[in-house]
């Protein structure tokens, strides 16, 4: 299943958090991810080619989707580090948790604008469910994120 997101050939690249790092040794889950499948030999490299230079606000603490910063507001306050010599053939954004996708789809256009030829996959760990039962902790999938009227759709 997870062939497409990862492989020897892939760029890990770990989603920035909500607000700038305030010191090298802040919490960062996504890169902790991203060192954890590295060291398993399950990409290329781990690069921290994303950095958020402006705050946004946190969507785990938003209950109203509408209150929550759009794939647009991330995208702004995202820039692409310029640390690769070659352009990778493919990019995985890893995440803790997915929810509507805002974060990671801002991720992506942020890269695919820097590198348009490489194909630009994202990962989660946790995907938020809020419209069934969860019925199993381990429950793998494979979906897509895109925009719909104006808004970031998730399915599943």
């Amino acid at each position: 299943m997870f062939r497409h997101f990862l492989g020897d050939d892939v760029v890990l690249v770990p989603a920035p958090r909500s607000a700038p790092f305030k010191t090298k040794d802040s919490a960062w889950p996504a890169r902790r991810i991203c060192t954890v499948l590295a060291a398993h030999r399950l990409c290329a490299s781990v690069e921290e080619l994303l950095e958020r230079h402006t705050a946004v606000k946190k969507s785990a603490l938003m209950r109203k989707g509408a209150d929550r910063p759009g794939p647009e507001q991330h995208e702004a306050t995202l820039r692409c580090a310029e640390v690769l010599v070659q352009p990778p053939t493919r990019i995985t954004i890893v995440d803790d948790v997915v929810t509507r996708g805002a974060t990671l789809l801002g991720c992506a256009w942020v890269l695919a604008a820097r590198f348009p030829e490489t194909q630009v996959r994202a990962l989660a760990i946790v995907r938020t469910m809020s419209k069934q039962e969860v019925t199993t902790m381990l429950d793998p999938v494979e979906g897509r994120i895109w925009m719909q009227n104006g808004v970031p759709r998730r399915e599943p």
